[in-house]
């Protein structure tokens, strides 16, 4: 007796590849010929960005930038100068089950900079970096309802309800946003931004039907230079709010929202 099943499939997700990788990026750079000669070395600030993430097959790759400032004392005495330089990288991880197909999640952080002086016009910069890199891959499950026409063949069948989870969208919503800031107790003419550094932050995420809805903050750390040479730092926060088509999640869905900064510019307004 041949019986012919029932079956159902349904298109979801798995997680092919997760972890963090950890690297190093060092790059010499060259003071400008418009700055003065470094005497001593105060401080390095340093911000990773992600610019491009791709599945490949059996690999998951994700490519970025680091800024660094370099905050400087000059030979010739008077304020802080600054000195910025960018250091590409590119992490990889192996995903034997990965195609071209899959989608990469991915964020990078700075766990630590720091720079030398190797003469008063060349710095070594090194960064230690650390990519959290996730890699989906698109499959089907494929469930078994019942028997067809069981009453032909005479089967009797115990039905039983049970739950079962899945990754049922994976996507992303690239977006661009501006705000201005006050600078309380500035003196306005001659102020110049000394460092910049930025983190995202998810305050609520939720789905509503078909639509996911967040919010969240950008914090901004600010490191200000007065007109006399006085140092002040700020902070100050960025809200935005956003929302996203994800077709196929049903009612009761649950979601996770990871936030990525890929770029980002502060700039004096007039």
């Amino acid at each position: 007796m041949e019986l012919e099943f029932d079956r159902e499939v349904t298109h979801c997700y798995e997680v092919a590849a997760s972890g963090t990788v950890c690297q190093e990026e060092t790059l010499e750079t060259i003071v400008p010929d418009a700055c003065p000669d470094i005497l001593r070395i105060v401080a390095v600030c340093a911000q990773a960005t992600l610019n491009g993430k791709q599945a490949r097959d059996g690999l998951a790759e994700a490519s970025g930038s680091v800024r660094a400032v370099v905050l400087y004392q000059p030979e010739e005495g008077g304020g802080l100068r600054r000195l910025e330089a960018a250091l590409p990288f590119t992490s990889q991880m192996d995903a034997p089950t990965l195609t071209q197909q899959g989608m990469v999640s991915a964020c990078a952080r700075v766990r630590g900079a720091e720079a030398r002086a190797l003469n008063p016009r060349k710095v070594l910069l090194r960064v230690d970096l650390a990519v959290e890199i996730t890699a989906f891959q698109p499959t089907e499950n494929m469930c078994c309802q019942a028997v067809l026409e069981p009453e032909e063949h005479k089967v009797e069948q115990m039905i039983a309800q049970a739950e079962t989870y899945q990754l049922s969208a994976v996507q992303e919503k690239p977006f661009t946003f501006t705000d201005q800031i006050r600078l309380n107790g500035g003196q306005g003419e001659g102020m110049e931004v000394m460092a910049c550094q930025a983190q995202t932050v998810c305050g609520e995420c939720k789905l509503i039907g078909s639509k996911l809805i967040f919010k969240g903050t950008v914090e901004l750390q600010l490191l200000v230079q007065e007109a006399g040479g006085a140092l002040t730092p700020y902070r100050e926060s960025m809200p935005f709010s956003q929302v996203m088509e994800i077709p196929g999640v049903g009612e009761g869905s649950e979601c996770q929202m990871d936030l990525e900064l890929t770029q980002f510019t502060c700039l004096p307004s007039g």
